[in-house]
Protein backbone atom coordinates (compact mmCIF):
# COMPACT_ATOMS: atom_id res chain seq x y z
CA UNK A 1 0.00 0.00 0.00
CA UNK A 2 1.54 3.60 -1.13
CA UNK A 3 2.23 6.14 1.86
CA UNK A 4 -0.06 8.95 1.65
CA UNK A 5 0.28 12.28 3.64
CA UNK A 6 -2.31 13.58 6.38
CA UNK A 7 -2.55 16.40 4.41
CA UNK A 8 -2.38 16.69 0.48
CA UNK A 9 -2.71 20.31 -1.10
CA UNK A 10 -2.37 23.47 0.74
CA UNK A 11 -3.33 26.68 -0.97
CA UNK A 12 -0.88 27.76 -3.73
CA UNK A 13 -0.20 31.05 -2.16
CA UNK A 14 1.12 29.81 0.56
CA UNK A 15 2.97 26.53 -0.88
CA UNK A 16 6.61 26.56 -0.07
CA UNK A 17 9.05 24.34 -1.93
CA UNK A 18 9.20 21.95 1.23
CA UNK A 19 6.35 21.44 3.34
CA UNK A 20 5.91 19.28 6.50
CA UNK A 21 2.80 17.43 7.10
CA UNK A 22 2.97 15.10 9.88
CA UNK A 23 6.15 13.93 11.55
CA UNK A 24 8.44 12.64 9.20
CA UNK A 25 6.39 13.29 6.15
CA UNK A 26 7.11 16.19 3.95
CA UNK A 27 5.65 17.30 0.48
CA UNK A 28 8.58 18.81 -1.94
CA UNK A 29 7.89 20.67 -5.31
CA UNK A 30 8.88 18.31 -8.25
CA UNK A 31 11.10 21.67 -9.82
CA UNK A 32 13.25 21.28 -6.86
CA UNK A 33 14.18 18.15 -6.99
CA UNK A 34 14.28 19.03 -10.60
CA UNK A 35 16.83 22.05 -9.96
CA UNK A 36 19.37 19.84 -8.34
CA UNK A 37 19.45 17.12 -10.79
CA UNK A 38 20.06 19.93 -13.05
CA UNK A 39 22.94 21.83 -10.95
CA UNK A 40 24.46 19.05 -9.57
CA UNK A 41 27.29 21.63 -8.82
CA UNK A 42 24.75 23.15 -6.04
CA UNK A 43 24.91 20.74 -3.89
CA UNK A 44 27.83 22.22 -2.35
CA UNK A 45 24.91 25.09 -1.01
CA UNK A 46 23.02 22.28 0.92
CA UNK A 47 25.41 20.03 2.62
CA UNK A 48 29.04 20.83 4.12
CA UNK A 49 30.11 17.14 3.55
CA UNK A 50 29.34 13.79 2.22
CA UNK A 51 31.62 10.92 3.21
CA UNK A 52 31.11 7.15 2.97
CA UNK A 53 29.97 5.66 6.13
CA UNK A 54 31.55 1.95 6.86
CA UNK A 55 29.34 -0.50 9.66
CA UNK A 56 31.43 -2.19 12.55
CA UNK A 57 32.94 -4.71 10.07
CA UNK A 58 34.65 -1.55 7.82
CA UNK A 59 31.82 -2.37 5.18
CA UNK A 60 30.02 0.57 3.59
CA UNK A 61 26.80 1.02 5.01
CA UNK A 62 25.37 4.16 3.09
CA UNK A 63 27.00 7.97 3.41
CA UNK A 64 26.93 10.37 5.98
CA UNK A 65 25.98 13.90 5.18
CA UNK A 66 26.98 17.23 6.92
CA UNK A 67 24.64 19.81 7.11
CA UNK A 68 23.63 23.48 7.18
CA UNK A 69 20.85 24.66 9.37
CA UNK A 70 19.40 26.50 6.83
CA UNK A 71 20.14 24.45 3.85
CA UNK A 72 17.37 22.60 1.84
CA UNK A 73 18.23 19.09 3.53
CA UNK A 74 17.30 20.63 6.93
CA UNK A 75 13.96 21.52 6.03
CA UNK A 76 13.18 18.16 4.43
CA UNK A 77 13.89 16.54 8.02
CA UNK A 78 17.64 15.40 7.68
CA UNK A 79 20.02 16.24 10.19
CA UNK A 80 24.06 16.86 10.36
CA UNK A 81 25.51 13.42 10.60
CA UNK A 82 22.62 11.24 9.31
CA UNK A 83 23.11 8.63 7.52
CA UNK A 84 21.57 7.79 4.84
CA UNK A 85 20.93 3.34 3.87
CA UNK A 86 18.42 3.65 1.57
CA UNK A 87 15.75 4.84 -0.46
CA UNK A 88 12.96 3.49 -1.42
CA UNK A 89 14.52 0.17 -0.39
CA UNK A 90 17.49 0.53 -2.78
CA UNK A 91 20.87 0.32 -0.98
CA UNK A 92 22.79 3.27 -0.86
CA UNK A 93 26.42 3.08 -0.03
CA UNK A 94 28.41 4.76 -2.26
CA UNK A 95 27.93 8.06 -3.19
CA UNK A 96 27.53 6.92 -7.23
CA UNK A 97 24.63 4.68 -5.62
CA UNK A 98 23.04 7.96 -3.92
CA UNK A 99 23.50 10.14 -7.06
CA UNK A 100 21.95 7.21 -8.74
CA UNK A 101 19.08 7.07 -6.29
CA UNK A 102 18.66 10.80 -6.53
CA UNK A 103 18.08 10.77 -10.18
CA UNK A 104 15.68 7.85 -10.20
CA UNK A 105 13.71 10.03 -7.50
CA UNK A 106 12.76 12.63 -10.13
CA UNK A 107 10.19 9.94 -12.01
CA UNK A 108 8.85 9.15 -8.21
CA UNK A 109 5.70 10.74 -7.24
CA UNK A 110 6.46 8.99 -3.58
CA UNK A 111 9.48 7.54 -1.83
CA UNK A 112 11.33 7.05 1.83
CA UNK A 113 14.86 7.30 3.08
CA UNK A 114 16.00 5.23 5.37
CA UNK A 115 18.09 6.79 7.96
CA UNK A 116 20.30 6.38 11.61
CA UNK A 117 20.37 9.89 13.24
CA UNK A 118 23.50 10.24 15.72
CA UNK A 119 22.70 8.34 18.43
CA UNK A 120 21.93 5.45 16.48
CA UNK A 121 17.84 6.13 15.63
CA UNK A 122 16.92 4.44 13.04
CA UNK A 123 13.82 6.75 10.93
CA UNK A 124 12.34 6.66 7.98
CA UNK A 125 11.36 9.99 6.24
CA UNK A 126 8.71 9.83 3.56
CA UNK A 127 8.41 12.74 0.58
CA UNK A 128 5.68 12.81 -1.65
CA UNK A 129 6.60 15.30 -4.57
CA UNK A 130 4.12 17.73 -6.24
CA UNK A 131 3.37 19.17 -9.24
CA UNK A 132 4.07 23.21 -9.70
CA UNK A 133 2.07 25.83 -10.53
CA UNK A 134 3.04 29.08 -12.08
CA UNK A 135 3.08 30.79 -8.73
CA UNK A 136 4.99 27.97 -7.53
CA UNK A 137 7.68 27.98 -9.82
CA UNK A 138 7.95 31.92 -9.02
CA UNK A 139 8.20 30.76 -4.92
CA UNK A 140 10.91 28.31 -6.21
CA UNK A 141 12.89 30.43 -7.82
CA UNK A 142 12.96 33.29 -4.74
CA UNK A 143 13.41 30.21 -2.35
CA UNK A 144 16.55 29.17 -4.36
CA UNK A 145 18.18 32.96 -4.45
CA UNK A 146 17.43 32.84 -0.54
CA UNK A 147 19.30 29.46 -0.28
CA UNK A 148 22.24 30.80 -2.29
CA UNK A 149 22.63 33.88 -0.53
CA UNK A 150 23.10 32.38 2.68
CA UNK A 151 25.67 30.09 1.02
CA UNK A 152 27.48 32.93 -0.28
CA UNK A 153 27.40 34.89 2.97
CA UNK A 154 28.97 31.99 4.60
CA UNK A 155 31.78 31.59 2.20
CA UNK A 156 32.75 35.39 2.55
CA UNK A 157 32.65 34.90 6.21
CA UNK A 158 34.68 32.14 5.93
CA UNK A 159 37.06 33.81 3.53
CA UNK A 160 37.31 36.95 5.52
CA UNK A 161 37.62 34.88 8.65
CA UNK A 162 41.09 33.10 6.71
CA UNK A 163 42.19 36.52 5.43
CA UNK A 164 42.27 38.02 9.10
CA UNK A 165 44.33 35.25 10.35
CA UNK A 166 46.67 35.36 7.72
CA UNK A 167 47.42 39.18 8.96
CA UNK A 168 47.34 38.18 12.72
CA UNK A 169 50.15 35.20 11.66
CA UNK A 170 52.06 38.62 9.64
Amino acid sequence: MAWEPDILEAPSTTVRPITEVAPGQWTVQRSLVEYYAAHPLEFETVATYVITHKDGAGTPDGFKVGLRRCGVLWETGFRSGDVVHAVNARTISTIMQAIGAYFALRSEDEFVVNVTRKGGAELELHYTLIDDTREDRHLMRDFLRAARAVHREEKDAAREKKRDERREDR
